[in-house]
């Protein structure tokens, strides 16, 4: 953010995007995040590999074409960093409070720690930075929902002798803020386009007028229930103060949940507060209205741009 300046015009799907990855590889691997151009040059690599396939790849998969190449180039990239990074770690004898110090104390190899930072970069980051994206453009045209939450804010930083975002325990965040949590939520709600899919291993079941048989793949749409208003009146209306209910799917449910979500809601209340006590935020646009057939980002339609100044 502070390469942002005082005043910028951003692209709030790609320069938001960055900031939250950055935050998310923080947690994971310090030394990665820590370098702005390193870190800047492995997301256009997990980009690249995150890239949608076209449909013809879908139906001839075993048939070589560019973007698999570019792909597995990508990944190979990714992983020479990785290692390198780690084999700094291990020289310097620098000890991190990151996932990487830990998976490296209990002896996890290099391509071990290759697949949780490519795992926590496609499912994490990706997704965590699509909703905050989405999250900071409501609430600049939402200014009542953005005061609130930096009332509350403002009000676990009373509680403590400093007045920095780090004073906050991770109790607080988790427990304290409602009224973010309430905006998260109906953000997930509203701009996620994302389906679950499951494989029937057997035995065969029915749900309602559906025979599941063994062996069948299963795609579930989340927007057919966060966006069906027999459950959520006017849906399409970004509106926190809906009543919250218990059963909500937008976290995956059953034996499948998120195991992330408490990162990711810790990544994106960080974003997101660090945003609002920083910056004015203006949407440049009249309409927001996501493209649920962007099913990577949901950017929204006419990619409208934000006008940030610092306070």
């Amino acid at each position: 953010m502070d390469s942002w300046g005082t005043g910028s015009v951003l692209d709030p799907c790609s320069s938001i995007h960055e900031v939250t990855f950055q935050t998310m590889m923080t947690t994971g691997f310090f030394d990665l995040s820590n370098d702005i151009a390193l870190c800047s040059e492995f997301k256009s690599l997990v980009d690249i590999v995150d890239s949608p396939a076209n449909p013809y790849a879908t139906w001839c998969s075993w048939l070589p074409n560019m973007l698999m190449f570019r792909k597995i180039i990508s990944a190979v990239r990714m992983y020479l960093i990785v290692r390198q990074q780690v084999r700094m770690r291990k020289a310097s004898g620098v000890t991190r409070n990151d996932a990487v110090q830990h998976m490296l104390d209990d002896g996890e190899s290099t391509t071990q720690i290759f697949a949780f930072i490519l795992g926590l970069s496609l499912a994490g980051a990706r997704a965590t930075g699509t909703i905050v994206s989405w999250l900071i453009m409501r609430l600049s045209t939402n200014p009542e929902w953005a005061r609130n939450i930096q009332a509350e804010i403002q009000t676990l930083l009373s509680r403590t002798p400093q007045t920095s975002l780090s004073s906050i325990t991770l109790q607080e965040w988790e427990t304290q803020t409602p009224m973010l949590d309430r905006c998260i939520r109906e953000t997930l709600r509203t701009s996620q386009p994302y389906s679950a899919m499951r494989r029937n291993t057997g035995p065969a079941f029915t749900v309602g007028e559906y025979a599941i048989p063994t062996g069948a793949l299963v795609v579930y749409p989340f927007s057919d229930t966060s966006l069906n208003p027999a459950y959520y009146p006017d849906p399409r209306c970004w509106d926190p103060s809906r009543e919250v209910k218990k059963e909500f799917i937008c976290w995956g449910a059953g034996k499948h949940g998120c195991k992330g979500q408490r990162l990711a809601m810790l990544n994106m209340k960080l974003v997101v507060v660090s945003m609002l006590t920083q910056f004015d935020v203006v949407v440049e646009a009249t309409d927001l209205e996501p493209d649920y057939n962007d099913f990577m980002t949901c950017r929204p339609r006419g990619n409208p741009s934000i006008r940030v100044v610092r306070k």
